[in-house]
């Protein structure tokens, strides 16, 4: 039976289950924040155990519903970004507010002030510290769940050969080692936490991070362009593939799903013409065909 990775198997949880997992875990840890923002403010976690519990827990569980309202339960922990930091910063801060107001309210003194400011900012931590926490065991799970993910060179370290790397890592296909680029400024530097190569340390390149396969991400690059491109490319023997238009990955179109082989359509700089089925059988039926440079992109087409 195929053993998958903690974070595979938490990623394949039914939703609910996911969600009710979330929330218990913050209804057990709020409260101790509220415990652990008295114990600072008091210098004692013995006397902070004793000032109030009742109070602290209820404290702490009413934080859960704010969390609620701001959306932190809606969001999908593998994708989370730093909108959470804003969207916790400003739920929390309504908690702090709801607190001191309803306190100065009713005079209830069980609850000193400073412990509920601490609180803020105890809470703040967590919040954001195990989402960013569970969002790297997810990742990490579905990034070694099944087969090994294909080592990648991405040929451009423009702002479509970023995106994709950054796209490939939430892939279980592809895993982005490091940059290709003509962009001599670039060169051993990193992008998106990559190292960039210029075209002259391919090899190198391909020898220090074991690539398997290359990618070409520039979408604004002309039709001969595109073909030197991937002939330099193909003196390497790998796989050579080419990524659509950045204006389909932004437009949401595309996908990673979408990097492909190269096709004799994207080097012919114009609309492909479709085969006639008759003109092909006048010409090759009973004869006997040589096509030159068939391990080439448009060669093996045409073999095909």
């Amino acid at each position: 039976m195929t053993r998958y990775p903690f974070g595979h198997r938490l990623a394949t949880l039914p939703t609910v289950v996911k969600l009710l997992v979330l929330v218990t875990i913050d209804a057990v840890f709020l409260p101790l924040c509220m415990l652990a923002s008295v114990a600072l403010h008091l210098g004692s976690l013995g006397i902070a155990v004793q000032t109030a519990p009742a109070t602290q827990l209820v404290a702490g569980l009413l934080t859960l519903p704010v969390l609620r309202y701001a959306g932190l339960y809606r969001t999908v922990v593998r994708y989370i970004d730093l909108t959470l930091v804003a969207a916790s910063g400003v739920a929390l801060a309504v908690v702090i507010l709801a607190m001191l107001g309803l306190a100065a309210a009713f005079d209830f003194k069980p609850l000193p002030p400073a412990a509920v400011l601490i609180f803020g900012f105890v809470a703040f931590a967590y919040v954001t510290t195990s989402r960013f926490l569970a969002r790297a065991i997810l990742r990490q799970g579905m990034r070694h769940a099944g087969r090994p993910r294909v080592r990648s060179a991405i040929y451009g370290a423009g702002s479509a050969g970023a995106q994709l790397a950054q796209t490939m890592q939430f892939s279980p296909e592809f895993k982005a080692v490091c940059f290709i680029d003509d962009d001599l400024s670039l060169s051993n530097k990193r992008v998106a936490g990559l190292l960039v190569y210029p075209p002259e340390a391919l090899d190198d390149a391909i020898y220090r991070h074991d690539v398997e396969q290359i990618i070409v991400a520039i979408p604004s690059a002309g039709i001969a362009e595109k073909r030197r491109l991937i002939a330099r490319m193909e003196i390497t023997g790998l796989p050579v593939k080419i990524l659509p238009g950045l204006v389909d990955l932004i437009d949401g179109n595309a996908s990673i799903s979408d990097v492909r082989n190269v096709d004799v359509a994207d080097l012919l700089g114009r609309d492909a013409v479709t085969p006639q089925p008759d003109l092909f059988k006048r010409n090759i039926t009973g004869k006997v065909v040589m096509v030159t440079g068939a391990g080439g992109s448009i060669g093996s087409e045409l073999c095909r």
